[in-house]
């Protein structure tokens, strides 16, 4: 969910609850129900700004109203997989898959000591980056070209989703030099 919907979730939220809370209220005391609304009739007829502010905080209830109608209704596509359909059906992989893939095909390289890896869902094509650690005697344009070229070639061979691209970030350096 993005921040700005969970910022609008916790206000109205807050709003909610300070309105049932005075609902509540109103059943059990009919006094208090009275005099707040009384009050608050004072209030608009003494200031004209307090009654557009009255009706700008109503439309915007109104509106937050029917944003979270609405969204109720929307469908939030599945964002951990990638799906595609066939003459059979659809044929769904979750991209943490492929992330497992990703890190098979590189730890076969000799000269990786780590791999971390992050998939990304852009439309129909996925993005990866490979963040390594490396041993110090790898020549690192070349191992980095032919990783991403490996990279690509099997997760598009064995998924059959276009790789849009592979970055590779050498995080470290290791030194071959294992003590005994």
């Amino acid at each position: 969910m993005k921040l700005y919907f969970r910022i609008l979730v916790a206000v109205y939220s807050i709003f909610a609850i300070v309105l049932g809370t005075m609902m509540v209220s109103a059943r059990f005391s009919r006094e208090f129900m009275f005099g707040l609304m009384g009050k608050f009739d004072v209030m608009l007829d003494k200031s004209l700004y307090a009654g557009v502010l009255f009706l700008l905080a109503a439309f915007v209830f109104i509106l937050v109203n029917v944003i979270f109608l609405f969204s109720a209704f929307v469908s939030d596509k599945d964002k951990s997989r990638i799906s595609r359909l066939n003459e059979q059906g659809e044929i769904s992989v979750s991209l943490s898959a492929i992330d497992a893939i990703a890190v098979i095909v590189t730890e076969r390289f000799q000269e990786v000591t780590e791999v971390k890896t992050k998939v990304s869902k852009k439309e129909e094509t996925i993005e990866l980056v490979l963040r390594l650690k490396v041993f110090a005697e790898a020549n690192i344009p070349t191992l980095a070209e032919s990783i991403q070229k490996k990279v690509k070639e099997t997760v598009e061979g064995n998924i059959g989703v276009k790789v849009s691209g592979v970055k590779v970030v050498i995080d470290n350096i290791q030194s071959s030099f294992k003590p005994a």
